[in-house]
């Protein structure tokens, strides 16, 4: 190894030259390295689509005896419907919670006013029960549609505090 630095070319010592050379060629790989530039455009989000609201207050009802004893109640324009721009044309869909302290419960809603009656006309029934515990009609322009709703339900034998979810809720696929 010390007779490799003791050489040189043309009186230059081969450690000076190798330094030299090693040098150029880092020089030369960050001379001729280049830098990538990405661009992007950062827009606004989207505006939320406006499907329109449901306003179905809740409902609480008299207290009932264990062992088949019946209610039926009537909660005129209870459900209003304000179908947006975005919800034209979507379905109503309707799902029913069982709760096992009822032996028998219905769910119905009556149109009383529709503001699209070639789709939805007054007087159009929907019914959700213990059997069919979901379903959906079509909805068609935007615009308001009231419904009155109906409860009917038969306690079960056990006797406790019952409570029963009713989902409302906008869908682009009818209930199955």
């Amino acid at each position: 190894m010390k007779k490799l630095f003791k050489k040189t070319w043309h009186g230059i010592p081969l450690g000076i030259i190798a330094s030299v050379l090693v040098g150029t060629v880092v020089v030369a790989a960050l001379y001729f390295s280049i830098t990538q530039t990405i661009t992007q455009t950062i827009t606004e989000p989207p505006e939320p689509k406006d499907y329109g609201t449901v306003i179905a207050p809740d409902i609480e009802l008299q207290n009932l005896v264990a062992g088949g004893q019946g209610f039926s109640g009537v909660w005129p324009n209870h459900v209003a419907v304000a179908l947006g721009p975005d919800g034209a044309g979507m379905h109503l869909w309707l799902e029913l919670d069982e709760d096992p302290l009822y032996a028998e419960y219905e769910v119905k809603l009556v149109c009383r006013t529709s503001t699209d009656e070639a789709v939805v006309p007054v007087g159009t029934t929907i019914i959700v029960d213990m059997t069919n515990w979901r379903t959906s009609i079509p909805l068609g322009a935007a615009g308001t549609y009231i419904f009155d709703e109906f409860i009917n339900c038969t306690t079960g034998v056990a006797a406790g505090e019952a409570s029963t979810g009713f989902k409302i809720a906008f869908s682009n696929v009818p209930a199955p």
